[in-house]
């Protein structure tokens, strides 16, 4: 590029370093907005695109003749550009990409051997241009260029694309907490995409003594007696305090910033305990709200375990993919048939994602609201439910017969959302004539473990269960929130809560049979593994950042006990009778760990 900023042009050495620090201006910019790029569409992305457009640069550096200066400016700035974009996602990708192959400790020394090829690469490459040049003109020497890069890229695309996937296998483990042993279960299901559709659930009982601690056991399950009360309301269990089963190997430090009642019972807890508060990097535990993404501090926690560090963090990153509505559905589609409508699983609802009318294009080029109404028509006697998609507590939910009803509410909608629609099941199994959900609370950790609470809670509603009214949210739908506001709440049920326990035995009452109940309750839990299986890649933790995060998943039963899924709760409330065994789990069974597995 000197040299024909020279001949061509006749510029003088101070006026060719001039236009040759446009290059290096653009490129000082572009490196950190390579971060920014990086966020959204990924390194790959970010590299391919950059390189691009230093190839895409080449012609302006190549054809302009005397008097066209400044298209050799921008042409300058256009590959300044692009070099930036490549030379500041190249460390992030082959660090990912030497993480996914396990490899971790090998990150230096490939980020090594890449910069001696580079440099090799611009030791050769002047030379081998200079002499395309004096044999064949600069536009062969130009041509060169654009076609080693057009080769690169296009083998970088396609052979140095990859997907992080995980050796790692969901297991599930339960914790105990019905008055009599619970079956403790295992369930595996493979990573691998060839193995996806099968599960492996080995299920074998074992008694324990309810006050004794298997040290010898990777998790803890401490057994807590609970007795029913009348219509079914648990009485205060004893020993439901937090306790201390033991000493840490080393106090911690912790961080916190969240506003879950869970999480700050843990965070009370530890320091109960001794721990003591530290802001980052001098913590090892981070308490924070991971559904407030932008205030998450992801990329220091990211860079605190580039170095080394390992730290326990209340969260996964992108854990929305399974608890934003819209984005579970794609995440179990994908999961199950590539994005088909056809063929999910029976506990799945037919579901689709619309978009309101007045939303802009991208969305509507994602929008279902065609094959809905298609589908209607074929049973216009359908019931639909709509839900906004990142809406909470039933806030905003639409029940309606006619899918008129449920697109005016959709389109009437100040935001731009998705919002998800589902066939309504109108013949649900019923608590004492009343409709209900059930709350399942799982812990996922960072190795794939699932810790299950084997008592959960049905939430009844208020009223009677009738076809019909579906307006009236106090018949239809059991959140806390939407209960709060009849005038009986809490009648029939302390808290419109009903424990497992006491729903197995009214199941048993009801001619059901004794092992009924488990079996949906096994059901339950497959549902769940294979919903966090299929949002396992998307959430795979970095080496040394030890998350773990509780979920609440919500199911309907119908008529023959088996589960229909909801939704999944990010932060969800953990009952109150059952918090302070929740919170003795995480410290005993994840946090109380000598030498944590990286």
């Amino acid at each position: 590029v000197p040299a024909r900023l020279f001949s061509t042009f006749g510029l003088a050495s101070w006026a060719i370093g001039l236009v040759w620090s446009s290059s290096t201006v653009a490129y000082a910019i572009a490196t950190p907005l390579s971060g920014m790029a990086m966020k959204r569409v990924g390194p790959h992305t970010t590299i391919s695109l950059g390189a691009l457009l230093v190839a895409g640069s080449l012609p302006t550096l190549a054809l302009p003749s005397k008097g066209q200066e400044w298209a050799m400016v921008l042409g300058l700035v256009g590959m300044g550009i692009g070099m930036g974009f490549v030379d500041g996602s190249a460390p992030p990708f082959l660090t990912s990409y030497v993480e996914s192959k396990g490899w971790a400790n090998r990150v230096s020394m490939v980020i090594s051997i890449a910069d001696a090829s580079l440099s090799i690469g611009y030791i050769i490459g002047p030379v081998l241009g200079g002499l395309i040049q004096v044999h064949a003109g600069y536009l062969w020497a130009f041509s060169t260029w654009g076609i080693c890069i057009a080769v690169s890229t296009a083998a970088f695309f396609l052979f140095g694309k990859f997907q992080r996937q995980s050796e790692t296998k969901i297991t599930r483990v339960s914790i105990g907490l019905a008055a009599s042993p619970a079956p403790h279960g295992r369930m595996s299901l493979s990573a691998s995409p060839a193995a996806q559709e099968k599960v492996d659930i080995e299920l074998h009982s074992q008694a324990q003594n309810p006050h004794e601690t298997n040290t010898q056991s990777p998790m803890v399950a401490v057994k807590v007696a609970s007795d029913s009360g009348q219509n079914g309301s648990p009485t205060s269990p004893t020993n439901l305090d937090f306790g201390n089963h033991g000493k840490f190997a080393a106090i911690g430090k912790v961080n916190f910033d969240s506003d879950s009642s869970f999480y700050t019972a843990l965070y009370q807890a530890l320091l109960a305990e001794g721990w003591t508060d530290a802001a980052l990097p001098a913590s090892s535990l981070y308490l924070g709200d991971g559904r407030k993404k932008s205030k998450f501090p992801w990329e220091q926690l990211e860079n605190l375990c580039f170095c080394g560090q390992k730290i326990f963090v209340n969260s996964f990153l992108n854990f929305g993919c399974i608890t934003l509505k819209s984005k579970l559905v794609r995440t179990l589609r994908q999961h199950f048939q590539g994005n088909s409508l056809s063929q999910m699983p029976a506990w799945v609802p037919l579901t689709y994602v619309v978009y309101p009318e007045h939303a802009g294009r991208q969305q509507q080029r994602l929008t279902e609201r065609d094959k809905l109404v298609e589908e209607h028509n074929k049973d216009p006697s359908q019931v639909w439910i709509a839900k906004g998609s990142a809406g909470a507590k039933g806030d905003g939910c639409v029940i309606s017969e006619g899918i008129e009803g449920v697109l005016r509410e959709i389109d009437q909608a100040e935001a731009k959302t998705a919002w998800v629609v589902q066939s309504y099941l109108r013949q649900p199994l019923l608590y004492q004539g009343r409709k209900f959900d059930i709350r399942h609370w799982v812990l996922l950790l960072w190795d794939g473990t699932v810790m299950e609470l084997t008592d959960g809670v049905l939430r009844t509603c208020s009223k009677m269960y009738t076809e019909g009214n579906w307006e009236d949210e106090i018949i239809h739908l059991s959140n806390h929130a939407i209960q709060e506001h009849s005038e009986d709440f809490g009648k029939m049920e302390e808290g419109n809560e009903v424990s497992f326990s006491t729903f197995n035995d009214w199941l048993v009452s009801q001619g059901h049979g004794s092992g009924a109940w488990q079996s949906a309750l096994d059901a339950i839990n497959g549902c769940c593994v294979e919903c966090l299986q299929a949002g396992w890649s998307n959430m795979l933790p970095r080496p040394g950042m030890l998350c773990f995060q509780l979920f609440g998943f919500d199911f309907l039963l119908d008529q023959g006990l088996h589960p229909v899924l909801l939704e999944i709760n990010g932060s969800p409330a953990c009952r109150e009778l059952l918090l302070p065994h929740a919170v003795r789990s995480v410290i005993d069974d994840v946090l109380r760990l000598s030498d944590p597995p990286a």
